[in-house]
């Protein structure tokens, strides 16, 4: 943050707009207050649209559109990673696409409509897997596990969170970590109570390696509330209070 200070300071003080945007953007990423982070983007895109760059501003639309999400402004989020979507088209910006599609697949999964959330996630997928991006190389399954789950099909979302698990791999952290929690909350629904506390241990483990740290792909209260959840169907109440009580501190945050 020290960094993203000094260059939104050079940027402002020689006029470029562009920089603006980029350094408020990536300074919004470590900005735990939300009202600020929401401001930091707003400023963003007014700094992108003066500069005229198309990109950024989609970038910027698409990220208001994934807080909204984490602030339940579902139909909100729709409609800005809607009107992100088709500027990345215009550009055929592939890789913004897929996370912009991804993150739609999760608005449109809260709100219960499994047919638009199949559609935006197998778009975000078949991305995925023309462009080899490993950084994301679980979803693909991941999304698949995700439906199964939300229509009831557990022992077939246990069978796909294992393999989105392996795809996943060492290629990024965070999300292996949320794919871990959704692997135990299917192997929970399928009473599979010790293997769940497997998978948890697995992730929160992780997690304290990285210093529990916000990781990109991953949200850590919700992670650390799967634990206690595993915990909890094991037995081990006493720590599952305390996991809980760790993603209640997260949430707070």
């Amino acid at each position: 943050t020290e960094a993203g200070t000094r260059a939104l300071a050079l940027a402002r003080q020689c006029g470029d707009l562009s920089c603006q945007g980029a350094t408020l953007n990536l300074l919004a990423w470590f900005e735990a207050d939300q009202a600020k982070a929401l401001k930091m983007r707003q400023q963003a895109l007014a700094a992108y649209v003066a500069a005229g760059n198309l990109h950024g501003m989609a970038i910027i639309i698409g990220n208001l559109g994934s807080m909204a999400i984490s602030m339940g402004l579902y139909r909100q989020a729709r409609r800005q990673l809607a009107e992100a979507d088709a500027m990345h088209r215009r550009m055929g910006n592939q890789g913004a696409l897929a996370v912009n599609s991804g993150n739609l697949f999760e608005a449109e999964l809260r709100m219960g409509n499994l047919e638009a959330a199949r559609v935006a996630g197998a778009e975000a997928a078949e991305i995925v897997r023309t462009l080899n991006f490993r950084r994301f190389a679980g979803w693909p399954s991941g999304y698949l596990g995700r439906l199964a789950l939300a229509e009831g099909r557990y022992a077939e979302a246990v069978r796909l969170y294992e393999r989105a698990c392996e795809e996943q791999g060492p290629h990024n952290d965070g999300v292996l970590m949320a794919l871990e929690g959704d692997l135990a909350h299917a192997l929970i629904k399928t009473g599979e109570p010790a293997k769940a506390l497997a998978a948890t241990r697995r992730a929160v483990a992780l997690h304290e390696a990285k210093g529990l740290a916000w990781l990109d792909g991953m949200d850590p209260p919700f992670l650390w509330w799967r634990h206690a959840q595993a915990l909890a169907a094991n037995r081990r109440h006493a720590e599952a209070a305390s996991a809980l009580t760790k993603a209640y501190h997260f949430l707070v945050d």
